[in-house]
Order: structure tokens, then C-alpha cells, then sequence
């Protein structure tokens, strides 16, 4: 029975380490909090920077290039914040720009969603993904989160002006249930 009471502080501290250890290794990605969606268009999305591009190779080996001789592939850059927790769903095909070409409004999908940063080493990466069948997910960890992404697009060599469209929550259709 002596030994026992030695050994209950042991004992506990390694329950409590085990416990500790098995929260930390949790992902967040399983805790059902973090099943609801982010709306992006509430996140006030703003274009900070558009690059030229002669091309970018996509996740799936896609090397994603202008299509026309006469077309030019711009990566733009959007950030904004998120409201709230949750989940972002990103899905090249509903990204995209608008232009007046020779006269007519154009809406074109992007060709590639991007994400780009710094691994924990400091090394640079960039991840393209460019199938319009397969949509993504990234977690938002905590409202005020700062939120990312680059959208590649691709318009006409004569066009200077455009308009990014990117997925958007349509009011009044929150929560719709089905009868």
C-alpha cells in the first residue's frame, strides 16, 4: 500500500502526460466545431499583388500554361480575414474573371487555385490544384485568422481591366432545408 502512494504522483503525471499528448495530436480537422463553413465573401477579400506567369505545374502534373499565343496567365493574389472558424472550400472552377473583350462581357474560370508560403524551415513552397471536379478544404483555425490564396487566370494579351469573381453565400439562403 506504501508503494502505492509513492508511486500515485508518478503514476498520474504519466496519465496526465498521455492525455496531454493525445489532445495536442488531435486534429482539428476531426472536432465537429470545425463542420461549418466560412462564406470567402465575408472574409473582405482584397487583391494585393498579380503576377505574370509564364506557367505553373498543378498538384496533379498539369503544366498550366496560356492556352493562346495571344493570352497571358496572371496569378493574383487575394487576402482577407476570416469572421469566424471553420472551413474554406476552394474549387477552381468557381473562381474566375470577367473582361470586356472586342465588345463582349466575358466570364472565364481560373485555371489553377494556389496557395504559397514558407514551410516551418524557411523553405518556400507552392501548391497548385487545377481539376474543376475536385474541390478542397483548408481550416480556419480562429476568427481574425489571416487568409490567403492565389488564383490563376487566364486573358487576352489586350485586356488591362478585369473583375476577380470568387465564390460567394447567396442571402437569404442560409441554413436551406429541404421538405
Amino acid at each position: 500500500m506504501r508503494s502505492l502512494k509513492r508511486s500515485f504522483p508518478l503514476v498520474l503525471f504519466f496519465i496526465i502526460a498521455y492525455a496531454l499528448g493525445t489532445v495536442q495530436a488531435q486534429d482539428l480537422s476531426d472536432n465537429p466545431k470545425y463542420l461549418k463553413l466560412v462564406d470567402l465573401t465575408k472574409c473582405n477579400m482584397k487583391i494585393t499583388a498579380i503576377e505574370h506567369s509564364k506557367g505553373v505545374t498543378s498538384e496533379e502534373g498539369e503544366k498550366i500554361t496560356p492556352s493562346r499565343i495571344d493570352a497571358k496567365l496572371l496569378l493574383v493574389k487575394l487576402e482577407g480575414v476570416a469572421y469566424d472558424f471553420g472551413r474554406l472550400s476552394y474549387n477552381p472552377g468557381l473562381f474566375g474573371v470577367n473582361y470586356i473583350y472586342k465588345g463582349s462581357l466575358t466570364f472565364v474560370p481560373a485555371r489553377a487555385i494556389g496557395l504559397r508560403g514558407k514551410t516551418p524551415d524557411g523553405k518556400k513552397f507552392e501548391v497548385w490544384k487545377s481539376n474543376p471536379k475536385v474541390s478542397f478544404n483548408s481550416l480556419v483555425e480562429s476568427k481574425g485568422e489571416k487568409i490567403n490564396i492565389w488564383v490563376a487566370v487566364e486573358i487576352p494579351k489586350a485586356v488591362n481591366e478585369f473583375y476577380v469573381r470568387i465564390p460567394a453565400d447567396v442571402a437569404g439562403t442560409d441554413k436551406v432545408k429541404l421538405k
